[in-house]
């Protein structure tokens, strides 16, 4: 839900129930939290690249790249967007493991 809010997108009970000011507040923190504690970190594992735990489905992870490449990708990022050009790498190099079951089953980390 975090990478939805990251990216403005909310359900329409969230749209009725807050306001401009609010979701505007929303978006802001949803987006430092994925850069702080996910996609962006470091060390971040392929798993938490995505933004997911090591049981995640397969349905979940090509969801999680498809919201995080929205978000992160340089053509479809705002113009004063906070994330770095290797963002979008990570995420793509995080997908290949994560999506081919033989590579993802011993290959967790980011390389």
């Amino acid at each position: 839900m975090v990478l939805r809010f990251a990216l403005g997108r909310f359900s329409p009970g969230w749209q009725r129930d807050l306001g401009q000011h609010d979701r505007e507040e929303l978006v802001t923190a949803a987006r430092a939290f994925v850069s702080a504690r996910f996609a962006l970190w470091e060390r971040a594992t392929h798993y938490q690249v995505l933004c997911l735990g090591p049981g995640a489905e397969a349905e979940q992870v090509k969801e999680n790249y498809r919201l995080l490449m929205a978000l992160l990708h340089p053509d479809r990022a705002d113009q004063r967007s906070e994330w770095p050009a290797s963002g979008a790498q990570r995420v793509n190099e995080a997908y290949a493991v994560l999506s081919e079951k033989p590579r993802r089953k011993g290959n967790t980390t980011m390389g």
